[in-house]
């Protein structure tokens, strides 16, 4: 219920102050999936959430959890605090149940804010977790200076299959190779 009713007044928020366009929702697939999405502003979470009709539970730095209030809201809408620069397997396995349960993931695969899209850029995290549920990965753009009354354009590439990862023990080196593929997509679409 309070999720409903901030995710309403967030989205009516937004369409006053910002020209929200979103291309490519016909590539959102049925079931789990994860939304890879370069990473510019806090506000890109808050986009998504508000504009998507499905829930999204996002990964999000744990020091985002230290403010009780904070802690709260960002509890009622699904985030999921990881511990950034080593193996957050807490965090992990909740992204994979997360998606275990048909829900949509949300990750930034270059695990920061970067104002420039670039290749390059990823992580290997959102592979890990995509290799091991073998589940889709959707690539996603969010471009916007955030300025008000701007432009916020949102490029939803088509789902990339990562079932034939599923079971298998892939290598750093692997499964960097798969977080680069996803992120070039990503990185396509950011320059459409």
């Amino acid at each position: 219920m309070v999720y409903r009713i901030i995710k309403f007044l967030v989205k009516v928020y937004l369409s006053i102050f910002y020209r929200v366009k979103i291309n490519g929702l016909e590539n959102l697939p049925e079931g789990a999936f994860m939304l890879c999405s370069n990473h510019i502003s806090n506000f890109d979470p808050v986009v998504y959430v508000a504009f998507f009709k499905r829930k999204i539970y996002f990964l999000g730095k744990a020091e985002l959890f230290k403010n009780p209030i904070l802690k709260y809201l960002l509890t009622q809408f699904g985030m999921i605090p990881i511990k950034r620069g080593q193996a957050d397997m807490m965090a992990i396995k909740s992204a994979i149940s997360v998606l275990n349960r048909g829900e949509i993931l949300g990750i930034f695969p270059s695990g920061t804010r970067n104002k420039t899209v670039e290749k390059g850029q990823a992580k290997s995290g959102a592979a890990l977790i995509g290799a091991r549920c073998g589940c889709k990965a959707v690539p996603v753009s969010i471009m916007s200076t955030y300025k008000p009354f701007s432009k916020v354009v949102i490029n939803i590439g088509k789902p990339i299959d990562l079932a034939e990862y599923k079971g298998k023990k892939l290598s750093a080196d692997e499964l960097q190779s798969v977080a680069d593929g996803v992120y070039d997509e990503i990185v396509e679409l950011a320059n459409k």
